[in-house]
């Protein structure tokens, strides 16, 4: 909630889209949320902004920060090796700096929360919903060659679920909050790696093709 993603929409992904920019530098990112930053009138979440300035309190010294080292999927086992090497050469200029880096792991609700489809219900409804304002705004539902099977499949798995089902994900989704609060609220900083896996190659992935499975 904290940059605004209004006023066409008040969230998206059910919350779990937190949209920023592409920068070279934290001084750069630090700058533009100072340009973007809310909050905003009427979004579904009041986020008030912890500084008067982000580029500013770059300037400030932080101390000795404690932080908290997830270097596992949400799930217990491992990145792969080159993201798990990376990740502890990071986590190594830190401690060199002289802060207070632990290895820890997700809560054992989060791992609960996110097996089968977990909250991935979440985002597919942002891709049935525009498909759905496509077709609405062209006049005509998308034909063969408009789109994959992959968000086809989106659009049959959510024309088939429910408001009930929708609440009981985003409340679960609401519950793994809660619990990543209480597990780091001791902890400064929760770093992360930026994905599990390496980027798949190109062409890996053809959701046209006859064999495609969405799972």
């Amino acid at each position: 909630g904290l940059n605004p993603l209004g006023p066409y929409f008040g969230e998206m992904g059910g919350g779990l889209n937190c949209e920023h920019v592409l920068s070279r530098s934290v001084r750069d990112s630090a700058a533009f949320l100072d340009a973007t930053a809310g909050p905003e009138m009427g979004a579904p979440y009041r986020v008030v902004r912890p500084v008067n300035s982000y580029l500013q309190a770059l300037a400030r010294p932080n101390g000795r920060l404690r932080i908290a080292c997830l270097a596992h999927r949400i799930d217990g086992a491992r990145v792969a090796t080159e993201i798990e090497r990376r990740l502890a050469a990071a986590a190594a200029v830190l401690e060199d700096q002289g802060h207070e880096v632990r290895d820890c792991r997700f809560p054992a609700a989060v791992a609960t929360a996110a097996a089968g489809e977990g909250w991935s219900t979440l985002w597919l409804i942002d891709i049935a919903m525009a498909i759905r304002d496509r077709t609405v705004a062209v006049g005509h539902p998308p034909g063969p060659k408009d789109i994959e099977q992959l968000p086809r499949y989106v659009m049959r798995r959510i024309e088939r679920m429910s408001a009930l089902e929708y609440l009981d994900v985003k409340r679960t989704a609401h519950q793994v909050s809660l619990a990543m609060a209480r597990e780091f609220d001791d902890y400064d900083i929760v770093m992360t790696p930026g994905t599990g896996t390496l980027p798949p190659t190109l062409g890996s992935i053809d959701s046209n093709a006859a064999d495609f499975d969405f799972e």
